[in-house]
C-alpha cells in the first residue's frame, strides 16, 4: 500500500508536470502573436493571494492568469494557449491566487475570505510576462474562430483587389473624377460631390493617391497578420 507521504510527493509532481492554461480571445490573440508574449497590464483591482489575503504584487504592473482546468473559459473566450508546466515552473514564479470575479461590485478590493467565497485550487497567476519562444505551447481555437480569421482576410483580400483597381486608374494620365464611381471609395458623400464638381470640373480628393497606397498598405498588412496568426493556430476544437 502506498504510503500517505508517496502519495503527497506523486501529487506535487503530477501537479508540477500537469500543463497550465491561458484563455483569451481573438482580439488579444492578435496581440499575443504580434509580441510574442502573455502580458497583461491594464486592470482596475489587484490579484489575491489564495494563501494569504494579501494582494500580490506584481513586477512592472503584470499579470498572467493561468488554471489547471483546461475547459474553463474555452466556450466563452475561443481561444486556449496550454503551455508546458515543467517550463512554465522552472521559469516562472508562479502565484495561487483567489479568483474573485464574483465579489460584490460595491467593494471590489475586500480579499475572498472576507466575502465567503470559495477559492479555486487550480487557479495560478505569474507576475511576470510569459514569452512564448520560452515555453513549449501550443494554441487552440473553437472553430467560430477559425471561421471570423478566414472571413477577415477574405474581406481585406477583396478590399485590397478594389485599392489596387483604384490606384491603377487613378494612375492613368487620362483619369478623370467620377463622383458616381469614386467618391464611395474616400468616404465622400456622392450627393454633393456632385454639386462641388459642377463647380470645379479638374476637382480631385486632396492627397488622393497617398490615401489610396495607404489603403494598399492597411490590407496588406492585416492579411499578413492574420495569416500569421494561422501559423501559430495548432489546433481547431468544438470540444
Amino acid at each position: 500500500m502506498i504510503k500517505f507521504k508517496e502519495f503527497l510527493a506523486e501529487k506535487y509532481l503530477q501537479s508540477n508536470h500537469a500543463p497550465l492554461y491561458h484563455f483569451t480571445d481573438l482580439h488579444n490573440l492578435e496581440n499575443i502573436v504580434k509580441t510574442g508574449k502573455l502580458s497583461k497590464k491594464d486592470f482596475d483591482s489587484p490579484t489575491w493571494s489564495a494563501t494569504r489575503d494579501t494582494p500580490l504584487k506584481p513586477d512592472h504592473d503584470t499579470r498572467v492568469s493561468l488554471t489547471r482546468n483546461k475547459n474553463l473559459n474555452f466556450g466563452n473566450h475561443g481561444v486556449r494557449i496550454t503551455l508546458d508546466g515543467e517550463d512554465m515552473r522552472s521559469r516562472h514564479k508562479l502565484h495561487p491566487y483567489a479568483d474573485r470575479s464574483m465579489a460584490s461590485k460595491s467593494d471590489r478590493d475586500v480579499p475572498v475570505s472576507t466575502k465567503g467565497e470559495s477559492r479555486s485550487e487550480a487557479e495560478e497567476v505569474s507576475t511576470r510576462a510569459i514569452h512564448l519562444k520560452k515555453v513549449k505551447h501550443k494554441i487552440e481555437v473553437r472553430p467560430h474562430i477559425m471561421d471570423e480569421l478566414h472571413k477577415r482576410i477574405k474581406h481585406h483580400s477583396d478590399d485590397l483587389e478594389k485599392a489596387k483597381a483604384l490606384h491603377k486608374e487613378i494612375s492613368s494620365p487620362n483619369f478623370k473624377w467620377n463622383p458616381d464611381r469614386h467618391a464611395h471609395h474616400f468616404g465622400i458623400d456622392v450627393e454633393k460631390n456632385r454639386e462641388h464638381v459642377k463647380d470645379k470640373p479638374n476637382w480631385v480628393p486632396g492627397r488622393m493617391h497617398e490615401r489610396v497606397a495607404g489603403r494598399i498598405q492597411n490590407n496588406t498588412e492585416q492579411i499578413d497578420n492574420y495569416k500569421n496568426i494561422l501559423n501559430h493556430i495548432h489546433g481547431v476544437r468544438d470540444d
